[in-house]
């Protein structure tokens, strides 16, 4: 049943207010109150992975107005514009067994002061430490005692702007945002400058779920007609709210009893529906109005919804595609689109490589002949994917041949696609400390055309919900020395760590200058592209290459 207003005054006048708290934080793994926890810090540096889709994940389950619509247009919601606006304030952080617990201070947004005549609302929130999920939060406001007020959730976003420069390796910092003035500015002292927009509105980024794309524009609006936090509770809006559109195709059948849909997902995603003792589930039929049976542990089966009304059994249906979605992005790949580039001509040139670089660069930090790719194995990778089941691996073998026809006979139009490999780059900017040194694509017609057909490849199997499109370019390289191979000879190129799991390899770079001044133009000569692979990430086939679950030729 969803809560009413009733129920939410219980909440926070009644005697059971300090009991339910209680409850919720100790049930997050941690034995004392939030608010009494000492050792806070505000250097966020060895935090876990946190994105957007594990706030999103959380509010789908805690917000009966956070939707499929919200999703698209989550900078217009009031709880992104206090974050945006510069209300939160004073993030701290302090490591508490298997979680983290997170304190922030948030200003009211048209008051001075808060109800109880405070300058700040104060909450806390506790995220896994081996997910980055939110497993509880707490907000002082009238309405945060369910735990996803607007304060939380623009306390999550806050969380969500901390990022860390992967590629350099460098400090960490924050998404600088403008910080709320408590004294109003006289008209005369006002400096107006003309606006800067960082995100070009031609070309918005892209979120994917599932075969659904959200673009995340600059929004320029405010509601002035909107109430401020205080004045009413959020958890009393009616559940027209959670309304899905009907762009959906998925099929929902009458039945005698209301409406029915079934999810066909593996197993390994089961506990994550259902939650920490049964939570997840319980949460989602209750706000829904719907019934979820799910298969037993280890028994692969589809996941049955039923409701008595249409809108409930969509909205369950779509917030249980985006949990799959966000744990589908922290699990570790398993397979990925490869274009062998392993003629005998290319091998014979990389070892040629490989014995001079070695003779000549052997005494420079890092360099020995275990971070080289294995010549069998020269490929450029289009894309990664995490397949769970039969079932997933036989949809990517059937997206696979239904590129061919689509997609590469008529980009290549019967034509042999021949590149040129020459010149070597690597993937940061400091030549002394490189993890990943590879061959690069020359610029030309061809280039160009393999280009077009591996950006279209990640579109298309990106729709599927299997591939997750990170840039809108693939980048095409053709890696000949990575510092992974030390301990992982199955790393692919450009890999990087599951959401999740920041650090969970320890790298250790190795120094290219020398490389690079003698090898910089090194020439591994012309390579007709002859086949396109879904390839198994662990193994070798008796070529020498990744084990091949599927295959498509080329012209």
């Amino acid at each position: 049943m969803h809560p009413s207003g009733e129920e939410i005054l219980i909440l926070i006048t009644g005697d059971n207010t300090e009991k339910v708290i209680k409850e919720r934080y100790k049930t997050a793994g941690c034995d004392v109150n939030p608010f009494k926890l000492t050792g806070f810090t505000s250097d966020l540096s060895n935090i876990p992975n946190f994105t957007l889709y594990d706030i999103f994940n959380y509010l789908l389950l805690h917000r009966a107005d956070y939707d499929k619509k919200k999703l698209k247009a989550f900078k217009s919601a009031e709880d992104y514009r206090l974050y945006y606006d510069g209300h939160v304030e004073h993030l701290e952080c302090v490591r508490n067994g298997q979680t983290f617990v997170f304190k922030t201070r948030v200003k009211p947004t048209q008051r001075d002061k808060t109800f109880d005549q405070k300058k700040y609302y104060e909450s806390w929130f506790i995220i896994s430490n081996a997910t980055g999920e939110v497993l509880a939060a707490y907000c002082e406001c009238p309405g945060g005692a369910e735990g996803a007020c607007r304060h939380i959730g623009a306390s999550l976003y806050e969380l969500e702007s901390y990022e860390q420069k992967s590629v350099t390796d460098g400090p960490c910092q924050w998404k600088k945002r403008p910080r709320a003035h408590d004294q109003p500015v006289e008209i005369s002292k006002l400096k107006i400058h003309k606006a800067s927009y960082r995100m070009d509105v031609l070309r918005p980024q892209i979120i994917r779920i599932g075969d659904r794309c959200y673009r995340k524009n600059p929004t320029l609006d405010r509601d002035f007609n909107a109430l401020e936090e205080e004045e009413y509770e959020e958890s009393t809006i009616q559940c027209d709210s959670w309304n899905d559109e009907t762009c959906d195709t998925f099929n929902i059948e009458e039945t005698d009893r209301g409406y029915q849909t079934s999810v066909n997902l593996p197993s390994a995603f089961f506990k994550h529906i259902i939650g920490r003792k049964g939570e997840t589930k319980r949460r989602l039929e209750i706000e829904t109005k719907t019934q979820i049976r799910i298969p037993r542990e280890g028994v692969e089966g589809e996941i049955v919804i039923t409701g008595p009304e249409r809108k409930g059994v969509v909205s369950a249906k779509t917030r249980i595609d985006v949990i799959v979605d966000s744990v589908r992005r922290k699990e570790p790949f398993t397979h990925f689109l490869s274009l062998p580039v392993n003629s005998q001509p290319i091998r014979e040139r990389f070892l040629e490589f490989q014995e001079d670089v070695l003779r000549k660069c052997d005494s420079d930090r890092g360099i020995d002949p275990t971070i080289f790719q294995k010549p069998e194995k020269l490929h450029l990778t289009i894309g990664t994917l995490v397949l769970l089941n039969k079932h997933e691996i036989q949809q990517a073998l059937d997206t696979l041949e239904d590129c061919k026809q689509s997609l590469i006979e008529p980009i290549l139009r019967g034509e042999p696609l021949t590149v040129r490999v020459q010149g070597l780059e690597y993937m940061n900017d400091d030549p002394s400390s490189v993890d990943v040194l590879y061959a690069k694509i020359q610029a030309g017609e061809q280039a160009e055309r393999l280009q077009i057909l591996a950006d279209r490849l990640v579109d298309r199997f990106s729709t599927t919900g299997l591939m997750q499109q990170e840039y809108s370019r693939v980048k095409l390289h053709l890696t000949v020395m990575n510092t992974l191979m030390r301990r992982d000879p199955t790393s692919i190129p450009g890999e990087r760590p599951p959401e999740g799991k920041r650090g969970y390899k320890e790298r250790e770079s190795f120094d290219a200058m020398n490389v690079m001044k003698n090898f910089g133009l090194y020439d591994f000569g012309n390579y007709t592209v002859n086949s396109l692979h879904l390839s198994q990430r662990h193994g070798a086939g008796k070529d020498g290459y990744y084990v091949c679950a599927g295959s498509v030729s080329l012209p």
